[in-house]
């Protein structure tokens, strides 16, 4: 689902973000660590969540996930184990990057993985139209129900913010600010998915959160 509230301020975005994911039985309530607000989130969070699900801190300004991990361009991340066996069947890496040099922060880095899905799926569909053989991993597609309920505002906002290069050829993603200098309103829908898509699957490496197994600090909250 994808539902946002833009009345009030964080005193009432916080319980109605944890309603909501308990209304859903969700075993994980991740949210936006960077920015001012976020040490009022996350003790209003450990104090409303308790034991009853994990709390994920999801930091954008952080560095990489698998920093010496190879990121190749046909758009699939792979890890050193999968590199070294590629090139032992005589495969070339030189179009394979570590994703320390590929990604300017693990913002970058998760947007890019949704991205990715969202062109893998359409390459699927395409091939699957003409009557190909579509030779795809569905863990790594992305499937959105039709019944979501601002399904067009989420897709118009996953398409707003401009793939940028740092300085050094580093990707990034478009700053909020600037964005709002071309007149945008912040993808506050598609940055929601970029967050949950980052804690699932093979995107599990884990981005700056609190381990599924609650640590103590945690198991006493509430």
């Amino acid at each position: 689902e994808a539902v946002q509230r833009t009345a009030g301020d964080i005193t009432d975005a916080i319980p109605w973000a944890y309603t909501l994911a308990d209304e859903f039985r969700a075993g994980i309530l991740a949210y936006d660590a960077d920015g001012m607000g976020a040490p009022v989130m996350k003790v209003a969070f450990q104090r409303l969540v308790g034991q009853r699900m994990a709390l994920v801190m999801y930091r954008g300004s952080a560095g990489v996930m698998d920093p010496t991990g190879l990121y190749g361009e046909d758009g699939e991340t792979r890890s050193e184990a999968r590199t070294k066996k590629l090139l032992r069947r005589g495969e070339s890496a030189s179009c394979l990057r570590t994703n320390r040099d590929t990604f300017l922060n693990f913002r970058a880095q998760s947007w890019t993985w949704v991205r990715d899905r969202v062109k893998a799926t359409h390459d699927a569909v395409q091939r699957a139209r003409v009557g190909k053989l579509v030779n795809a991993n569905p863990d790594n597609l992305l499937s959105i129900s039709s019944k979501c309920k601002d399904l067009i505002g989420l897709k118009a906002e996953l398409s707003m913010p401009k793939r940028v290069w740092s300085k050094n050829g580093k990707v990034q993603v478009e700053a909020v600010s600037d964005m709002k200098a071309r007149g945008l309103r912040s993808p506050n829908l598609a940055s929601s998915l970029i967050v949950a898509m980052a804690q699932s699957g093979s995107m599990v490496l884990v981005a700056t959160p609190v381990d599924h197994e609650l640590p103590d600090y945690l198991r006493a909250a509430g």
